[in-house]
């Protein structure tokens, strides 16, 4: 059954990077941004809080969507209508000082999944 999973990770800790990460960390740094925010960045955009809100691209909420109608399993249907998927980054809160983090989330399939839904 696919895993809807949130990320929360430590740049250049290449033990636990996923391909998604690193992709993302990739772009900004050709862009000449900094691949990721700090500790004290990520609780000022989150609100205070140590959790923060990442928006699911409309392609993953189809893609949710017919996971649903695969599995018959609702709850694909629920996290896709909602939107957005909660990431807490508490956790890394005793990161050094200056490391720069990223959050995500992925979704990982089994491979059926990930073959029926190569038909779609």
């Amino acid at each position: 059954m696919a895993v809807v999973r949130p990320i929360a990770e430590i740049v250049g800790q290449e033990e636990i990077l996923r391909p998604i990460a690193q992709a993302r960390i990739d772009k900004s740094a050709a862009s000449g941004r900094r691949p990721g925010r700090t500790y004290d960045e990520l609780v000022a955009a989150a609100g205070g809080r140590t959790e923060l809100e990442i928006e699911i691209a409309p392609k993953e909420r189809e893609t949710l969507n017919q996971l649903t109608k695969l599995t018959g399993d609702p709850s694909y249907a629920r996290i896709a209508e909602r939107g957005s998927i909660a990431v807490p980054f508490g956790h890394l809160c005793s990161a050094p000082a200056g490391s720069l983090l990223i959050c995500g989330y992925s979704i990982d399939f089994t491979l059926e999944e990930a073959v029926a839904l190569e038909g779609r």
